[in-house]
């Protein structure tokens, strides 16, 4: 019986270890976070018209990455954009962050489907 429990202890423990490390490998989106949320979020933050692209995931169990494409017009604003996703996307506890600001929709030249 004490192997057994031992063995079903073992097993439970491992079983979340494997489930976290598949995640991080096929580079899911971490559960806790919403990834429509992420993109009302970033779509709500002024100077940006629009959000492609969004990708988030886990670098390891503690570190969240993010990339994403963002039509900026202005040249002007775009250092203050890029410091509003930075402090929005703590929100969510993103850290690693690369974002694509673009004047115009680039759609036309990029080969794979916009998301």
């Amino acid at each position: 019986i004490a192997s057994f429990v031992t063995t079903a202890l073992i097993m439970r423990g491992a079983w979340g270890l494997v489930r976290e490390s598949v995640d991080i490998l096929l580079e899911s989106v971490p559960k806790h976070i919403d990834i429509e949320a992420v993109r009302k979020q970033l779509e709500e933050i002024p100077g940006i018209e629009a959000v492609h692209d969004l990708h988030v995931w886990s670098v390891t169990p503690r570190m969240v990455a993010m990339s994403a494409h963002a039509i900026c017009r202005n040249a002007d604003t775009q250092q203050h954009v890029l410091e509003h996703i930075h402090d929005a996307m703590s929100l969510f506890g993103i850290g690693h962050i690369t974002v694509q600001l673009e004047q115009s929709d680039m759609g036309g030249r990029e080969t794979h489907a916009h998301a």
